[in-house]
């Protein structure tokens, strides 16, 4: 059996993140295995750095003519889906349609194409559960069951599919697509300490600035670098004088997307995940890529990559504890290469895009042949 048509259905690409990575990254991939793949954008983007990247691989996407700053109702993307993506899918008729995520793309496709005779896929990147309950839509537990297998990134986003969605489809775990070029490793001894996150609550950036406090009066020499933007800014900055540590805590907004994570890798001794909850934040994954020793919150599915050997596992809002793992890493340079070069090893083990996209084409077809 050949997969020769997808239809990717996103319900944005107009932020630096994990999903608009997964996604873009799937797109490509997919094209280069032959398949006629085409994008289908829930709001018109603002951001084009994805939409160019589409368009440098000649993969055609579509997204309603109108910008909205808020999209605060599904009715926009119901016409949009009413008057051109229907149309277009059933001139093309392609073989599966992948919803990344499950989102409100796919509840207006659902409710509109009532009748529909495509396979559904979705992606499941974070961990559904009541903590996370406000990141979904309403509507979902009830047009759940109607899509026909579920990818989840880790084994977490299973069990959240599972008991909290209460789907009772198949569910397939393959790791996050991630592209990633060969590099030479090099450890770099420099005091300097990073995280790179969305300055939200969630991701626990506040926690690390009371580590930091810490750190900061047993390590003078050692600088902390923040790189991401949010709306809880303003909040982090202030707090960060109220700590009395913004001599040592540098905020540089998110890194040039075109250049990627690679731009920043090579400046610092260690990273920070921080988070509340996540399902494996792909910043994360990409660092152990490139050999960068992580300590890592306890949060979803990050205990599922890093372990005792490839990096340092704490509980989520721990702030004794973080500033004391980051204090040790900082004074033992040789701790810091062992976790680095066996997170490496796990990464290129694990993720490997070609095994992951053959993976998910092998789940294509096999909804295609139920």
């Amino acid at each position: 059996m050949t997969i020769s048509k997808v239809a990717l259905f996103c319900d944005f690409l107009n932020s630096v993140g994990g999903t608009e990575y997964y996604n873009t990254t799937l797109a490509i991939e997919l094209k280069k295995c032959g398949i006629d793949v085409r994008v289908f954008i829930g709001e018109k983007t603002k951001l084009t750095h994805w939409t160019n990247i589409l368009s440098k691989y000649n993969i055609p996407y579509y997204e309603p003519t109108r910008q909205h700053s808020v999209l605060s109702s599904r009715q926009i993307e119901t016409n949009f889906i009413r008057n051109r993506v229907i149309s277009i899918l059933d001139k093309w008729q392609p073989d599966v349609i992948h919803c990344s995520p499950a989102g409100k793309m796919l509840l207006a496709f659902l409710e509109t194409k009532q009748k529909n005779s495509i396979p559904i896929i979705a992606t499941e990147y974070t961990t559904p559960s009541p903590t996370t309950a406000h990141w979904y839509q309403k509507d979902l537990p009830n047009k759940v069951n109607k899509i026909n297998a579920f990818i989840a990134t880790c084994k977490a986003s299973a069990r959240g599919i599972r008991n909290f969605h209460g789907y009772k489809g198949h569910i397939k775990v393959i790791r996050h697509l991630i592209s990633h070029k060969q590099t030479q490793d090099k450890f770099i001894y420099n005091q300097s300490v990073a995280c790179i996150a969305r300055l939200s609550p969630e991701k626990g950036v506040g926690f690390l600035l009371g580590a930091w406090k810490i750190v900061a009066s047993k390590c003078p020499k050692a600088t902390l670098h923040i790189y991401g933007h949010g709306y809880a800014e303003k909040y982090l900055r202030e707090l960060t004088k109220s700590l009395g540590i913004e001599k040592s805590v540098l905020f540089h907004g998110i890194y040039p997307p075109e250049k990627g994570i690679s731009s920043i890798v090579k400046k610092h001794q260690i990273f920070i995940q921080p988070s509340m909850f996540e399902s494996i934040s792909t910043s994360t994954i990409e660092l152990m890529g490139y050999a960068k020793p992580i300590i890592a919150t306890n949060a979803g599915g990050t205990k599922e990559i890093i372990n005792k050997k490839t990096g340092i596992l704490i509980p989520v809002a721990s702030t004794d504890i973080l500033a004391k793992k980051i204090i040790t890493l900082l004074r033992e340079p040789t701790l810091c290469e062992y976790y680095g070069r066996n997170a490496k090893q796990y990464f290129m083990t694990e993720y490997d895009l070609k095994n992951n996209i053959e993976k998910t084409i092998d789940l294509y077809k096999k909804v295609i042949r139920k």
